[in-house]
């Protein structure tokens, strides 16, 4: 969990930090309406991340669970099916982009200030929308593969490449903020290069493979899947759109500029929000896919806990310097001055529970209730809408700026309020409270962590007739499974050079309806005992491949994981 959440934060943190420092020299270099122009085209930006989260994402939560599952034909499948749909629709993205980029402005936006801004920007930015597309889809793949660590230098590469190409064609060449946007697509295109030499690499257990059989199978499943996620984006690009034009109709471009600032620094906390939701899709479906809820249950606890504490931090921070924030970003009038203060200090109130809520519905998402995570979604628009034309209507200003906290808190109460209700309806399976996560496992598994010691591994392989005989395998099977099971570990604590009292390994043996599954995860460097050379293998290792068909050995998220299977149903 340290391994992958640690990397998902800080990929978030760089990316936030990229829209930050990108809005801040666009704003400086160009003016104040430049980051204005940028906040109108969310709502198209949302729109292309939907297209990414129907064709992509919604498939990478299904191959995460496969690869629990180690079924790499369809991981395979799955995600060659995602990547050609995604090149299809990207190029018919830029068609659009290209084509009727003048009219997708003129609905955005009636100010004549902002329109020819936001059309050099939108121009190039939904015309070349495959590559913000690709690099959303191949940072997912490489996640799910187990090196989260990568996404994290990828977005390094994107941070880096998009400052230094703003301040070439923004500040040296002058090309405005059609330089910008032209300098954010190039610095995706170095980010999926990046990508591509990790998943077309030796370490990667992804093989893209299009066949025609493969799309008709997978393209169905992963639409379904991705239909929640694409009708969140939706739902939240009619809320930008409606928000913006609710902000510009009651509080012009001046107020238009103090939404900027307030999105900007929400974003910076949403970057939790988004990372810890990336942990959950991708961890936790991996875990999911394994049947492992313990851990899941270890995983989310966790995750919650550490966006609260985190967000209201940040919130106590926005509340105590609010100017400084808003002059970072130009304000450059006393009038602006005022405005953003007051109304960023009340904006900052609804980031707990927003981001808390979010992460539910990712959450759901990988829990297979694939209609709460989308009504949760669906909450958030028609509670913060009818807030604001609510308060709208007062001649104060700021009462406007109110809307957000209210919305914030009615949304989370009504999470509780909807998972209580599944909770009552599902009263035999048992559920934990709010997250909806099941407290107990219908399959037959044994787990147990054993320090990394001599003693503790020889200890372990003593007591392996009885548990593996707790299990209804017949005689044959059991014999396999305890030589195999024996020969694993002794092969671990000698060969992997991971010993003493603070390093421990993780053995779980798992009987669904259909295997027997044995898997064995170790800390330490990548050492994979199925390709070593047949001296240092040593016999006993041999003899695996004697006693069951399927042996896998998997190095992620910062372990080496051994994975041995039978065809032995539960009876």
């Amino acid at each position: 969990m340290k391994n992958f959440l640690i990397a998902s934060v800080l990929t978030m943190a760089i990316n936030q930090l990229n829209t930050t420092v990108d809005g801040i020299i666009v704003s400086h270099l160009v003016g104040p309406d430049a980051l204005s122009a940028v906040t109108l085209y969310i709502p198209v930006n949302l729109l292309v991340t939907a297209l990414a989260t129907l064709l992509g994402i919604g498939a990478t939560i299904i191959a995460s669970k496969a690869i629990g599952r180690r079924d790499k034909e369809a991981v395979s499948g799955i995600l060659s099916t995602a990547l050609t749909s995604l090149i299809i629709a990207g190029i018919c993205l830029g068609i659009v982009g290209f084509a009727f980029g003048n009219g997708i402005t003129g609905i955005l936006t009636n100010d004549e200030r902002l329109h020819a801004q936001l059309f050099a920007y939108l121009s190039v930015m939904l015309g070349l929308g495959l590559f913000p597309m690709l690099n959303q889809f191949l940072g997912q793949c490489v996640d799910i593969d187990g090196f989260p660590l990568n996404v994290t230098k990828a977005m390094l590469l994107i941070f880096s490449s998009n400052i230094l190409l703003d301040l070439l064609l923004v500040g040296a060449l002058d090309m405005g903020i059609r330089g910008s946007a032209i300098a954010t697509i190039s610095s995706y295109i170095i980010a999926i290069l990046f990508h591509c030499r990790h998943l077309f690499g030796p370490r990667s257990d992804i093989r893209f493979r299009f066949q025609v059989s493969s799309f008709r199978k997978y393209i169905r499943p992963n639409l379904i899947q991705g239909l929640p996620l694409l009708i969140s984006n939706v739902i939240l690009v009619v809320l930008f759109y409606s928000m913006n034009s609710i902000v510009q109709d009651r509080l012009g471009h001046n107020g238009m500029f103090v939404m900027s600032v307030c999105l900007n620094i929400f974003m910076i906390g949403m970057m939790l929000s988004n990372g810890f939701g990336s942990t959950i899709l991708s961890l936790g479906g991996f875990l999911y896919g394994q049947s492992d809820f313990t851990s899941v249950r270890f995983l989310v606890k966790r995750c919650l806990l550490a966006i609260l504490i985190i967000t209201l931090g940040f919130s106590v921070l926005v509340e105590a310097y609010p100017s400084l924030l808003t002059r970072l970003f130009g304000a450059n009038t006393p009038e602006l001055i005022a405005l953003a203060y007051g109304g960023v200090r009340i904006f900052i109130i609804c980031l707990a529970p927003f981001c808390l809520a979010l992460t539910l519905a990712n959450l759901y998402q990988v829990l297979g209730r694939i209609a709460l995570s989308p009504i949760l979604v669906v909450s958030f628009p028609v509670i913060l809408l009818s807030s604001m034309k609510l308060l709208a209507g007062y001649e104060d200003d700021s009462m406007l700026w109110y809307s957000f906290p209210v919305s914030g808190i009615l949304v989370l109460l009504f999470a509780v309020v909807m998972s209580g209700i599944i909770r009552l309806k599902n009263r035999q399976t048992k559920l934990m409270p709010l997250t909806l996560i099941p407290l107990q496992n219908h399959d037959q598994v044994y787990e147990v962590s054993l320090k990394n010691t001599t003693d503790d591994f020889y200890k372990a392989v003593s007591e392996l007739p009885e548990i593996v005989g707790s299990f209804k395998l017949d005689k044959t099977t059991q014999k396999q499974v305890v030589s195999s099971t024996e020969e694993m570990l002794i092969n671990t604590i000698q060969h992997s050079g991971i010993k003493g009292n603070n390093h421990y390994s993780d053995l779980r043996m798992v009987q669904t309806d259909e295997k027997f599954i044995i898997s064995m995860k170790y800390e330490g460097k990548p050492f994979n005992p199925l390709t070593l050379n047949e001296d240092d293998r040593r016999f006993g290792l041999k003899i695996l491949f004697g006693l069951t068909k399927d042996v896998d050995y998997k190095y992620m998220y910062g372990q080496n994981m051994m994975y041995l299977s039978w065809d032995a149903p539960c009876t």
